[in-house]
């Protein structure tokens, strides 16, 4: 039986927070050891909130670590389970089934970069970014944890405005990744080539100088990287966002044979995309 991997959106962002299942990997909220989120911001409008909750039957700790310029742990909300020092914190839940929220403070200066959350237990986590100007929301986007991968595709959104990528590095060594795209006759081409330094993250925006009918499909794009990378595709379109899963082209395993999507909507400014990868 074939199976596939589906990516859901909806052009104005309503949000669902799934059953949390447990487990040592993290795909999306499930409980695992480490999650890895490839974009984070704060500031000038740009907050982060990590929802977590502790699958533990006890005591358990995370260690949280913020990379990118300009990150400490002093742009997180004091809270007395967070122990704040350098560039994360460290979080501690007392007794099972305990759940916190860790959340950015909004600084002035906006700054961008990534989280990587390590727990001595499994713990289910939820990213949530959040925009706007003056104290008032006009952007959010959940964000699933990622993992690691040299070689990955996303689909063009080409309904959804301007395609990004986000690219995250957290080993010793700088990751280079090439680009191709599908093309309307089956044959991909070269789109060009990207370095994610060392500890740290790059975002691309891809503008694709193509007419597209309505229904029809181009791309996907393809990245084949030197070393392993966490990446999220995030569409902008003017203060809206929302952030993606990559498919992994390196797991034979990652897709199901059947999906139950909680919420479609059409109509009244509402319009639903499915999309599907074989």
């Amino acid at each position: 039986m074939k199976r596939l991997a589906v990516h859901f959106s909806l052009a104005t962002l309503l949000l669902a927070l799934a059953p949390l299942a447990l487990g040592q990997q993290s795909t999306g909220g499930d409980a695992a050891l480490e999650h890895f989120y490839p974009y984070i911001a704060d500031g000038g409008g740009d907050r982060f909130y990590l929802f977590l909750s502790n699958a533990e039957a006890g005591d358990n700790r995370c260690d949280l670590t913020l990379h990118g310029g300009g990150w400490d742990g002093g742009r997180l909300m004091a809270h007395e389970a967070v122990s704040q020092s350098g560039a994360g914190a460290a979080i501690e839940f007392n007794g099972a089934d305990s759940s916190l929220l860790i959340r950015s403070g909004g600084a002035a200066a906006r700054t961008t970069g990534f989280a990587v959350l390590r727990c001595d237990a499994p713990v289910a986590a939820r990213m949530l970014l959040t925009s706007g100007e003056g104290g008032t929301v006009s952007g959010m986007s959940l964000l699933d944890s990622a993992e690691r991968s040299a070689s990955f595709q996303f689909p063009i959104l080409q309904r959804l405005g301007a395609m990004g990528f986000v690219l995250a590095n957290d080993g010793d060594r700088d990751a280079v990744c090439a680009m191709k795209m599908a093309g309307n006759t089956g044959m991909d081409f070269e789109i060009g080539s990207l370095t994610v330094s060392a500890k740290a993250s790059v975002i691309e925006i891809m503008v694709v100088e193509v007419t597209i009918p309505e229904y029809s499909s181009v791309g996907p794009i393809y990245f084949s990287c030197d070393r392993e990378v966490a990446a999220a595709g995030m569409p902008f379109n003017g203060a809206a966002y929302t952030g993606f899963q990559a498919t992994r082209l390196d797991a034979k395993d990652q897709g199901d044979s059947s999906h139950l999507l909680p919420l479609v909507a059409d109509g009244d400014r509402f319009q639903s995309e499915l999309i599907v990868t074989n």
